[in-house]
């Protein structure tokens, strides 16, 4: 039996955001899981425009170390507001209740919460050619990644 495809055909664009900045993502940046470092790292991150982007574009943000006192906020470019059609799962909403979850079908902005936020938790964004769609996962039972509209 022969093997089919190559060892490397699944291996991720890995980009570290690291120093305390806004970041614009590219069109080139298809693909990328963005790590961002917790506590001073890159503060504000746009995504590209969605009719530039595509259908099919996506990218992911990963934080490799709980959020410190600020918050790492990912929106939407210019004129592609309320466009962020978002669902989060784990640690959305009442402490009490850690497996909450929050969608909104027109959001602004998605955001890791400044001391909430933890390693692992997670956003993805793919594009259909008309909205943002995002998936986030937070470990934290009291809002580690939040939504505004």
């Amino acid at each position: 039996m022969s093997k089919l495809g190559r060892y490397s055909a699944d291996r991720k664009k890995i980009e570290a955001l690291t120093a305390a900045q806004s970041k614009t993502v590219e069109l080139a940046d298809c693909g990328t899981v963005f790590t961002c470092a917790g506590g001073n790292g890159v503060s504000a991150i746009t995504l590209p425009a969605i009719s530039t982007a595509g259908e099919g574009w996506w990218c992911k943000f990963i934080l490799i170390a709980d959020n410190g006192t600020g918050a790492v906020t990912v929106s939407p470019a210019s004129g592609d507001e309320d466009k962020i059609c978002v669902a989060s799962y784990g640690g959305l909403g009442d402490s009490t209740n850690a497996a909450n979850v929050q969608s909104d079908s027109a959001a602004d902005t998605v955001f890791f919460v400044a001391s909430k936020a933890l390693a692992g938790d997670s956003m993805e964004f793919i594009c259909d050619g008309s909205v943002w769609i995002c998936q986030a996962f937070s470990a934290d039972g009291d809002k580690g990644i939040d939504i505004s509209s």
